[in-house]
C-alpha cells in the first residue's frame, strides 16, 4: 500500500510540473475564390490563413463550416464540414509568430449566400481589451455570394499580417491593405465583436 500511495504522489506531481500550452491563435482569415479549372460548377477555393503564437500549441490541421443563409436572413445549418489539403504552407512573419496556410476545396450545391466559418477554443490569453480571452473561443467568418448572372465571385483578402504590437497610450492602426479580386467597391464599418 505505501508503494502505491507513492507511485500516485509521484504521478501527480509530474502532471503539475508539467507546463501547460493550450493556447496560441492570435488572428486570421478566410478568403474565397471560383476554382478556374472547374468553372461549368460553383466549385471554389478557400484559404483559411491563421496567425500562431509558436510557443504554444501546434495547429496541425483545420476545418471550415459552411452554412447557408436562408431567405429569412437566418442561418441554416452547416451543409458542409471540408478538411484541410493535406499541405499546409508555414512562415515566420515575426517573433514567435508562424503564419499557417490551409486549403479547401468545396462545390456548392446551388447559388444562394452562404457563410463560411472556422472556430477553435485555443485564442491566445491575456488579450487586454477582452474579457477572459483564453476561454473565448477564437472565431473568424466570411460571407459567399453565389450568384450565376453575376459572374465568379471573390471574396476580399487581405495583404498585411495582422501582427501588430500596440502600447498603452500611445496611437495604434492597422492597414490590411484589403483588396477585391474582381475589382469590386470595399467599404468599412465598426461593429461590436
Amino acid at each position: 500500500m505505501p508503494l502505491f500511495r507513492y507511485l500516485v504522489i509521484v504521478f501527480i506531481l509530474l502532471c503539475i510540473v508539467q507546463p501547460v500550452k493550450a493556447t496560441h491563435l492570435r488572428a486570421g482569415q478566410i478568403t474565397a475564390v471560383r476554382d478556374p479549372n472547374n468553372l461549368s460548377t460553383p466549385t471554389y477555393i478557400f484559404t483559411l490563413t491563421l496567425y500562431r503564437d509558436t510557443q504554444g500549441v501546434d495547429q496541425p490541421t483545420a476545418t471550415i463550416n459552411i452554412v447557408p443563409i436562408l431567405a429569412n436572413g437566418q442561418r441554416g445549418n452547416v451543409i458542409a464540414s471540408p478538411e484541410a489539403d493535406a499541405n499546409t504552407p508555414r512562415r515566420t512573419v515575426g517573433v514567435n509568430i508562424e503564419e499557417i496556410t490551409y486549403t479547401f476545396t468545396y462545390t456548392f450545391p446551388s447559388q444562394g449566400s452562404y457563410v463560411i466559418y472556422f472556430q477553435e477554443q485555443n485564442r491566445n490569453a491575456e488579450i487586454v481589451n477582452m474579457s477572459n480571452s483564453v476561454n473565448t473561443p477564437f472565431y473568424v467568418e466570411t460571407v459567399l455570394n453565389i450568384v450565376p448572372n453575376l459572374g465568379s465571385n471573390s471574396t476580399p483578402q487581405l495583404r498585411n499580417p495582422p501582427v501588430d504590437n500596440a502600447e498603452v497610450g500611445q496611437k495604434f492602426t492597422h492597414n490590411p491593405a484589403a483588396f477585391d479580386p474582381d475589382g469590386d467597391s470595399l467599404s468599412y464599418k465598426m461593429i461590436i465583436p
